[in-house]
């Protein structure tokens, strides 16, 4: 498969591979550069999963080290963790959501355009 011809920000060339008849990989392509500035737009946008892991992970770190220096109850401590277990899941379950959302649109892109280069052929 071929390798597009962009040059990347650190200089050097970009490792994408291309589709039949371009040169570019859809990182780079001059074409699709209106979709990717939707969706970095989107993107900036949506609330940042890892933004509020940082500040779970920062909140335990808080909380071990207060029960260490005997700041908190123990027990106050415990229910605390129990709570941001529960954040990290809905967290992870949130990211789950997300990615499957991001899978099936791009599968409807990947049908919309095979459909458009005239073909009824099935994947595989």
């Amino acid at each position: 498969m071929a390798k597009c011809l962009a040059i990347t920000r650190g200089g050097q060339p970009c490792r994408g591979s291309v589709r039949p008849g371009n040169d570019y990989c859809p990182a780079h392509d001059p074409t699709r550069a209106q979709a990717r500035k939707r969706s970095a737009s989107k993107a900036g946008k949506a609330k940042n999963p890892r933004s509020e892991l940082g500040q779970a992970k920062r909140r335990i770190k808080d909380l071990v080290e207060d029960v260490i220096e005997g700041n908190i109850d123990r027990g106050k401590a415990s229910i605390a963790f129990q709570g941001l277990g529960v954040l990290c899941r809905f967290i992870e379950v949130e990211r789950k959501i997300k990615e499957q959302e991001e899978l099936e649109a791009r599968l409807e892109a990947l049908e919309r355009a095979q459909e458009s280069e005239g073909g009824n052929r099935r994947w595989g």
